[in-house]
């Protein structure tokens, strides 16, 4: 092999070899063409290779575009023919006393061609022998050539014009300036070489069109298909990308199934183009399709396409069929690659998938393909959605501690899912870390801070909010309008109002709601309605949730009138909004009538809720309910828990309450109350089972009070404690049954569990104590004295 650089570089002339002959032991000292040297070379006699440096070996070995045909050279060895790029040796061999019939490296151009091929050469081959796309270095000088045919292309030699013509050498070049971004020049070096050009090669217009689909330009990779002048099985493929790459995923297929009616095969690089186009159009049936005729033509599924029908999947949030894919690839003996694996994560990442997600990362560790920042990424992406921070935080650190590093990315990713899973310190220590060689970005910090709104950290989002400027960061709206939830969440009104007006980024509409949220909590309802005010003054539109948390401030200050004054409003502008907006817009005037005692508006509300085809929640039927119970129309209460109860409404402990309260003047509406309450799955309060003794003690049901009370607070398992509420009502409950007795030993049972006694509990007491008669009577006051003095 390195008797082909002897023939390069005998003499220094940079690689021409002008005559040669050699007998038995000739020596060669320094061979150097150019930048390829051999150190040291000789051959005693039966052409053996003393030394050849690693470089040359490489060169001589490696290029693409050379070919060495039946060469070995242990002892006797016989070159029949060689090819190497432009110079050729024909008929060459040297057993002890071989003569060189023809040695030619006289490249055609002289020195700037064969700096051209040496340049091509380390484009394609690394120093190692193995592909890379040259050094930042080398395509600077390939785009210099092809700047100086789009100049001069008039001026060049018939032989440097025709090198840069031969389809290898232009496809290399061509590569090069189009991964350094410099599509254009590549189009202008194009249109000057091959101008008015009839026997364009469809290798170079093919290498051409890949550059302009590359670089996203794919409407010019058309264009050139349909300029020239013939088409080969490349061009057609070239085509098929570059339709893809628009996302004309139909086109690819017609121009896929056009090749055999121009007498062109088709090939599984052809199938691959048109699954990937279909991948970008997210078509992920198509891609499955053209995969199953790839299957039935007997061609070769290779990782690309699989890969390409992963992505299909993703695109169409098919988390099933990737993972499929997988298995079908494992079938088909198709080892997958590190961008198989990262389209299924990432399938699995959209389907909210996460422990899939996670396992696909160790399985790729089986199958030794090491992940990729993306693959790990997509799998804390998916810990993200479902607000699995543990395991998103474990990843993080997997990649921080053992690699890949970790991007900015992962960082958001990680970030937001300790705002998801409320951990706000993990959030805290990810924004402090330094050495990841990369700074904190805007979406981090909105992350962090979130994070620390939904712990109620207000002061560390307010710090974080005033260090983003210090991190060259601009607080956005959304930063704003954490810091002022975080605000509102304590009922910092004060805080959110200065956020709101101070000389940070222009608030938005979402700004307002959080600052009205934050006076709506505070009951500053008058505050709220000039925020509510003010937002036309600033040009802008208030939403359904503005209004709904304006009702909200006016409920709690007992504003029915303005509450429903705003509830018109909305309705009047239509402004758009989904029905659960609605109907909370709808509960909060329901609740404003009911604390305002106003329990024919409320029930005027339900009708015109059922009016707008909303249905109506537990929430709902509990505030309509509550203002029938504040005025005893127990009727229209028990109306209204007939209808909950007919639509199957999921009902909480506060609705059985509020019902209670509503009955409290029916006592066998009470009874049925409490058999369907312990029917329920829940466990009632103390409120629910007061609200319970106390109707039926009013009612004189004095034994079913006592029973209830017994069953509910007696025993040593019990798990609620009653109250002074609870002992005056079955106080009430032995005074109608004539039980003095009982009455006094519940007394004893309230005075060892130190529960206050009030003036209507005592009351109750002295009444039992004037029943009964002698040592009992003397006894109970002797109890009753010190409690009635305290």
């Amino acid at each position: 092999m390195s008797a082909l650089f002897c023939l390069s570089g005998l003499s220094t002339c940079r690689g021409r070899v002008v005559g040669m002959s050699w007998p038995c032991r000739g020596r060669v000292v320094v061979l150097g063409p150019c930048r390829v040297h051999v150190v040291a070379v000789s051959w005693p006699c039966r052409g053996r290779v003393a030394a050849v440096s690693r470089a040359a070996w490489h060169f001589a070995t490696g290029l693409r575009h050379g070919r060495v045909v039946g060469m070995s050279w242990a002892c006797r060895g016989r070159v029949v023919a060689v090819s190497l790029l432009w110079g050729r040796v024909v008929g060459m061999s040297w057993p002890c006393r071989g003569r060189l019939v023809l040695a030619s490296w006289s490249c055609p151009g002289g020195s700037s061609a064969l700096q051209l091929q040496e340049l091509v050469s380390r484009l394609c081959f690394g120093c190692a022998g193995k592909f890379d796309r040259g050094s930042r270095r080398d395509r600077e000088q390939a785009r210099r050539w092809l700047a100086t045919a789009a100049q001069e292309a008039g001026n060049l030699r018939p032989s440097d014009l025709a090198l840069l013509r031969e389809s290898k050498i232009w496809s290399t070049l061509a590569s090069a300036v189009g991964r350094a971004g410099k599509w254009s020049q590549v189009l202008a070096a194009y249109g000057a070489l091959y101008k008015a050009e009839d026997d364009v090669d469809p290798q170079v217009v093919a290498a051409t069109m890949g550059v302009c689909s590359r670089s996203s330009h794919w409407p010019w990779a058309l264009h050139l298909l349909a300029a020239a002048p013939c088409s080969d099985q490349g061009t057609m493929n070239a085509g098929i990308t570059a339709w893809g790459k628009g996302a004309h995923w139909q086109q690819s297929l017609r121009l896929l199934r056009s090749m055999p009616l121009a007498s062109f095969d088709v090939s599984a690089i052809s199938f691959s183009s048109a699954v990937n186009a279909c991948a970008l159009g997210a078509q992920w049936q198509t891609a499955l399709g053209l995969l199953s005729e790839m299957d039935e033509l007997h061609l070769d599924i290779s990782v690309v396409a699989y890969s390409a029908a992963a992505s299909a999947c993703e695109k169409g949030r098919r988390w099933e069929w990737a993972v499929e894919m997988l298995r079908t690839m494992a079938k088909d003996d198709v080892q997958p690659n590190v961008v198989t694996y990262g389209a299924v994560i990432s399938a699995c990442e959209k389907g909210l998938q996460w422990q899939r997600a996670v396992a696909l990362l160790s399985d790729m560790q089986h199958q030794e393909v090491y992940p990729n920042s993306v693959c790990f990424n997509a799998a804390i992406s998916a810990c993200e959605k479902c607000a699995q921070a543990d395991m998103a935080l474990e990843l993080f650190w997997h990649m921080r501690d053992r690699g890949p590093r970790p991007d900015v990315i992962s960082l958001n990713a990680a970030t937001s899912a300790c705002e998801k899973g409320r951990r706000w310190r993990e959030a805290l220590a990810l924004l402090g870390l330094s050495d990841l060689g990369f700074g904190a970005e805007l979406i981090t910090y909105n992350a962090a801070i979130s994070a620390c709104e939904k712990c109620h950290q207000w002061p560390w989002a307010l710090h974080l909010l005033s260090e983003m400027p210090k991190a060259r960061l601009t607080p956005d709206a959304i930063s704003l309008n954490a810091a002022i939830s975080a605000c509102e969440k304590v009922g910092d009104w004060q805080r959110a109002i200065s956020l709101l007006y101070g000389k940070g980024p222009r608030p938005t509409t979402i700004s307002y709601n959080a600052a009205i949220a934050a006076c709506e909590n505070a009951r500053r309802w008058r505050l709220a309605l000039h925020l509510f005010t003010d937002l036309h003054a600033v040009k802008l539109l208030p939403t359904l949730a503005t209004y709904t948390v304006t009702i909200a401030a006016c409920e709690k200050a007992k504003q029915w009138e303005l509450a429903l004054l705003l509830k018109d409003a909305v309705l009047a502008s239509k402004i758009r909004g989904s029905k659960n907006e609605l109907l909370v817009m709808y509960n909060s005037t329901i609740s404003a009538c009911e604390k305002a005692r106003r329990w024919q508006r409320s029930l005027a509300l339900m009708e015109e809720l059922r009016a707008a085809g909303l249905q109506p929640t537990c929430v709902t039927y509990g505030a309509a309910i509550t203002a029938c119970s504040r005025y005893t129309v127990w009727t229209a209460a028990m109306e209204l828990w007939a209808d909950l109860r007919r639509e199957r409404v999921d009902v909480d402990t506060a609705i059985f309450t509020a019902a209670l309260n509503a009955a409290e003047k029916n006592w066998r509406s009470v009874v049925l109350l409490l058999e369907e309450l312990r029917g329920e799955a829940m466990q009632p309060d103390l409120y629910t089972y007061n609200a319970a003794l106390t109707s039926l003690a009013q009612g004189r049901q004095w034994q079913r009070a006592l029973q209830a009370f017994l069953e509910t607070f007696a025993g040593a398992t019990m798990e609620l404690s009653p109250n002074r509420v609870s002992y005056y009502a079955v106080f009430c409950a032995c005074l109608e049954g004539g039980l003095p007795r009982h009455l006094l030993q519940f007394l004893e049972e309230m005075v060892q569990g130190r529960v206050e006694l009030d003036a209507t509990a005592a009351g109750a007491a002295v009444d039992a104590c004037e029943v009964l008669t002698g040592k009992l009577a003397e006894g109970g006051l002797a109890r009753l004295n010190p409690l009635i003095a305290t």
